[in-house]
């Protein structure tokens, strides 16, 4: 008999139950050796656990059909199921795997509240290995996944370095130890609100044209850098709008506050989002400058039921002001930064695209057809 050919057709709920998460509310944990898992993840520890042993964590309310896994027993509260050796005879680590691609996101009943129904998810069908099979699809994954896990590290070092050259450059910009001479940021380039000014703001004669729309979320998510947009004016939205330069450094000033990115192509924006428009070696000074102080300026918006800081504000903020000479070698180096950055985007791209083939073959037992055993 083949590898292949031992494995069974079954359904989730014959080898395996979801078991009750427990509440735990906050008040009465405990800081302790366990961790407190919700249906998003470890949200805390305690002293004691409700599992015993490796656990597999579903999402039941709330993230439903998110998928953890703790190495150690756990407590797993009652937004969540959880299975552990009690509850199937299968590697939970295998399970873990093989419930993250099964589609229990997409599993809904409740309509009020979004939840898991473990029925649901017990009809799921699929194909059970051996137990020695799914140790070695074990093994394969977590080789991948360490692999993933490690570029991701890297990734987010280079994410940090461009603040890194900043201080050693410049310094703190809360100190200024090297007693440079400050400029107001209005006076450092352009700064200006963006533009809507038709009411109600998505009215559908607006949207759905030709013309890149950049919001709030776009620039908080960015990363530094505005590469995609997922709305769009019409001709009318335009002619209520503004369309700004790629180049624009684009500044929130709603909502999410102080946050940053650099327009990658001509776009428009609300006056939720303010735009500073200079040399692209100022640009990225100021933008970078922004990152260490995002938490300083937004401290200065007023409490509100949504926090918003003013283009007076912004525009009278004292930013260190070095040579030109010096802040257009700050800008080649963060730019010689990002190409490194964006080649190790890539490169975490296509270890997930490895890792999402070689765990479908794995599932549908072609790892092994290939062997020819």
């Amino acid at each position: 008999m083949t590898k292949r050919t031992a494995w069974k057709e079954v359904s989730l709920g014959e080898f395996c139950e979801f078991k009750y998460g427990k509440s735990l509310p906050a008040k009465e944990r405990v800081a302790g050796a366990y961790p407190v898992y919700g249906s998003n993840g470890q949200v805390d520890t305690h002293i004691s656990p409700l599992s015993d042993g490796p656990t597999v964590i579903i999402g039941r309310k709330g993230s439903l059909g998110e998928v953890a896994y703790s190495t150690t027993s756990c407590w797993p509260i009652d937004t969540t199921y959880y299975v552990d050796s009690s509850a199937t005879h299968v590697d939970l680590r295998w399970l873990y795997y093989r419930l993250r691609s099964l589609g229990l996101t997409e599993l809904n009943r409740a309509a009020a509240v979004p939840g898991l129904s473990r029925s649901d998810a017990y009809r799921k069908r699929l194909l059970l290995p051996p137990i020695e099979q799914q140790q070695e699809i074990v093994r394969l994954l977590d080789r991948v996944d360490a692999l993933r896990a490690r570029r991701r590290a890297a990734t987010a070092l280079l994410d940090d370095l461009t603040q890194s050259i900043f201080l050693d450059m410049f310094g703190s910009p809360f100190t200024n130890p090297k007693e440079w001479p400050t400029s107001r940021l209005g006076d450092l380039g352009e700064l200006d609100r963006g533009v809507s000014k038709h009411r109600p703001r998505n009215d559908p004669k607006l949207l759905g044209g030709p013309y890149p729309l950049i919001q709030t979320g776009d620039v908080a998510n960015s990363g530094g850098y505005i590469t995609s947009f997922s709305s769009t004016y019409s001709e009318m939205g335009l002619l209520q709008s503004k369309m700004w330069p790629s180049g624009t450094l684009c500044i929130t000033i709603a909502a999410n506050i102080a946050k940053v990115g650099i327009l990658e192509f001509d776009a428009c924006f609300p006056d939720s989002v303010v735009g500073f428009t200079a040399d692209k070696s100022m640009s990225q000074y100021v933008r970078v400058w922004l990152l260490l102080v995002q938490e300083s300026i937004e401290r200065l918006a007023p409490e509100s039921a949504q926090k918003n800081i003013n283009l007076q504000i912004l525009r009278g903020l004292p930013v260190p002001r070095p040579p030109d000479e010096l802040i257009a070698a700050f800008a080649e180096r963060v730019t010689a930064t990002r190409v490194v950055a964006e080649r190790s985007q890539r490169q975490v791209a296509e270890l997930d695209d490895l890792f999402r083939s070689v765990q479908d073959r794995a599932f549908r037992g072609e790892l092994w057809e290939d062997r020819g055993v």
